[in-house]
């Protein structure tokens, strides 16, 4: 898996973006577990202008590694430039301003993790409310 990816990287390097993104695709058939040869294809399928499938390899990546920054800008790019039409550098500028989720989670005052089924984000929300009304009646914040 490993040779393949440097073999994607090289081909990138030489402008071959079809060629690195069939040995990224190999190597990961064989190991599908690496968020850095995700994002590395994500990145080429970015190129290509292939933002759904950029994104579902970004999203892969998080999954693996939730602290790997790189797939966190990535998918936010993908999903600008789909969704938006941003240009590549206006998306990028616009994603590398924000804050990393990580430390968006450590200065909120509650966190809703939508993650999961519906019905999990439902029974957070309900959570949620219950500790806000609380604090509300109570003019005290929750631990």
């Amino acid at each position: 898996a490993i040779s393949w990816n440097r073999r994607g990287y090289l081909r990138n390097q030489r402008g071959k973006e079809e060629d690195a993104l069939r040995d990224y695709t190999r190597g990961l058939a064989l190991e599908d577990s690496d968020p850095s040869a995700l994002c590395n294809r994500g990145n080429i399928l970015l190129k290509l202008k292939r933002y759904a499938e950029a994104e579902k390899d970004y999203a892969r990546a998080m999954e693996l590694d939730p602290g790997y920054d790189q797939s966190h800008y990535g998918r936010g790019v993908a999903r600008l430039r789909a969704k938006v039409g941003l240009s590549e550098e206006e998306a990028w500028r616009r994603v590398l301003a924000q804050l990393p989720s990580a430390v968006k989670a450590r200065r909120a005052d509650h966190v809703l993790v939508n993650d999961g089924d519906l019905a999990s984000l439902a029974r957070q929300v309900a959570g949620l409310a219950e500790v806000l009304l609380r604090e509300a009646a109570t003019g005290q914040k929750t631990p």
